[in-house]
Order: C-alpha cells, then sequence, then structure tokens
C-alpha cells in the first residue's frame, strides 16, 4: 500500500465517518434529558399574586393575576379571609391572604369567563412539563361550581383543557381540590401560560365570591443529564473507533 492509498481519500473518508458517529453521538447526548420534579405554589402571604416557592430553573414572568371579573370587583390579594379545613398541600395554609374576586354568570367560555392566569417559563435550554395542580377554593351562594384549567403556549389563539372538578360547594367553605390526571409538555425555552376558569355559577354580584388560596403547581423541568451525556459519549466514540478499526483491517 503507499502513503497515498494509507493517508488519502480512504483514510479521510474513514476519519469523516468516524466524526460522523461523535456527531450523532453528540446528538443523542443532548436529546436524552434527565427530569427532576419542583413544585411552584402561592399562598398570598405577602399580599400579591408572586409565586412563595420557585426552583432555580423555573421563572414566573408576570405575577398571578384575575380577569373577566364582575365589574365593580377587582381581584385582591390581600384579602383577610382565612383559608382552613384541609390537610395534604404541598406549601402551608397563609391563614392571612388569599387571591379574591368577583365572578360573572354563566358556563364555561374560554372569552368572557372569570379566571386567574400565570405564566411558568423554563430557564435557558429547558423544558417544562406540567402533572398536577393542587387549590384551595372558596365559593358562596352566587360563586362557581366548577373550577376548569386550561394551558397555552402561544397566548390562547389555542389551548388545552387539563381538567375540571364540578359540583364545588358554595357555602362559604374551603375545598381542597386536586387535578392529577394530565400531562403537559412545552418544547425546550417555551414558557406555558395556565388560566384556571370558575363557572358555573350566579354571580353578578360586584362582591368577591370566588377565592382561592395555596394554589402548588407539579413542574418537571428536562435537562441534560451530565452522567448520562457523559456515558453516551465515551461510548459513541468507542463504537466509532471500533468501525474505524474494522475498516482498516479490511483494507490492510
Amino acid at each position: 500500500m503507499t502513503a497515498h492509498e494509507r493517508w488519502g481519500y480512504p483514510a479521510r473518508h474513514r476519519f469523516a465517518g468516524f466524526f460522523r458517529l461523535v456527531k450523532e453521538a453528540v446528538f443523542v447526548v443532548l436529546a436524552i434529558a434527565a427530569r427532576s420534579q419542583t413544585a411552584v405554589y402561592w399562598n398570598f402571604s405577602g399580599g400579591s399574586g408572586a409565586p412563595l416557592s420557585l426552583s432555580a430553573n423555573v421563572t414566573v414572568p408576570v405575577d398571578l393575576f384575575g380577569n373577566n371579573e364582575q365589574p365593580g370587583n377587582n381581584p385582591l390579594f390581600n384579602s383577610v379571609s382565612s383559608s382552613f379545613g384541609y390537610s395534604g398541600i404541598n406549601g402551608p395554609s397563609s391563614g392571612v391572604h388569599n387571591a379574591s374576586i368577583g365572578v360573572v354568570t354563566g358556563p364555561l367560555d374560554p372569552v368572557t369567563s372569570t379566571y386567574f392566569e400565570f405564566t411558568i417559563a423554563p430557564a435557558s435550554g429547558y423544558s417544562l412539563t406540567a402533572t398536577d395542580l393542587q387549590v384551595g377554593t372558596w365559593s358562596n351562594l352566587k360563586g362557581p361550581q366548577t373550577l376548569t384549567l386550561l394551558a397555552s403556549i402561544d397566548s390562547f389563539t389555542t389551548f388545552t383543557t387539563l381538567g375540571s372538578v364540578t359540583a364545588l360547594p358554595t357555602t362559604s367553605t374551603w375545598t381542597l381540590v386536586t387535578l392529577s390526571s394530565f400531562s403537559y409538555l412545552a418544547a425546550t425555552d417555551v414558557p406555558i401560560t395556565f388560566r384556571l376558569y370558575g363557572s358555573d355559577g350566579i354571580g353578578g354580584v360586584t362582591t368577591s365570591n370566588w377565592r382561592i388560596d395555596d394554589l402548588t403547581f407539579g413542574i418537571t423541568a428536562a435537562v441534560p443529564e451530565p452522567s448520562t451525556s457523559a456515558m453516551l459519549l465515551v461510548g459513541g466514540l468507542l463504537l466509532g473507533a471500533r468501525v474505524l478499526r474494522r475498516r482498516r483491517l479490511k483494507v490492510a
């Protein structure tokens, strides 16, 4: 075999194949993510719509706020009406503050019904999966009997209904409700906006007839896992070296 044959096109071709395998291995490494569960929750103890707890990999760009409230009533984040009578929450009940709002009447309408909205965004390079929601809710005789959770990644041009709870008591008592039968995934670096609607109530009053407290949201942040990445990269290199060695033996 001449030096040209050993180091010319055939060799360059072999090395190109090797580096292609390495590139593919790195791609696979970056595509595989380890998932870490975290919880973001609001108990309004600070008298605002800001969340109490955040993961290092999760942000809330805009505080929780209410919309489509009954005319003459605005959402209040410093309303004194202690939540009580339930247990099992991930965050402590505030005991002082909650978010209160006056709902409009009628069945659920994503355009006109009353809702609380909050957005959760991933850190750069992360993706989010939402899997469960727990919230303390209070409704009086004119308040909502149904809670419905919707999610969107395009400012509600389109949306997904994640679940609902019906037949809520309207007896001015606190109830803890849970939605845990959904999984909503967004692509890397894409925030998710959620709306919690209150509907199927009489509504029509300028006093607050729906309150929420201790809202806890389960979020899974997907990130590359260093140990897995290293193992896959080493495996890709060994595989590439093995293929290169076999091709050299065939040429010899």
